[in-house]
């Protein structure tokens, strides 16, 4: 998997949980998508998301960092180069 393929899947599941309105790019922060209020205890559209990219990247059988603390706060393409750096 490239980077650039994970930014796509990033920007796809951002688009499903996006009932805000916002713009999905490169520059999106996830905090403006995602919220850890908007589902059943741990069933929120940020965890539902975080494990949809780690079980993406893990099919994928990439070897990832561990994810940023402040994750949800970093953009598409930096929590990618977080991911996956080159």
């Amino acid at each position: 998997m490239k980077k650039s393929q994970l930014v796509s899947v990033m920007k796809y599941h951002l688009k499903s949980y996006n009932d805000e309105g916002v713009i999905i790019d490169d520059q999106t922060i996830h905090s403006s998508v995602l919220s850890e209020h908007d589902g059943l205890g741990d069933v929120n559209s940020m965890t539902l998301y975080f494990h949809s990219i780690k079980l993406t990247l893990f099919k994928a059988g990439v070897q990832t960092r561990k994810w940023p603390t402040d994750w949800v706060r970093l953009s598409v393409s930096e929590l990618a180069e977080q991911l996956m750096p080159e």
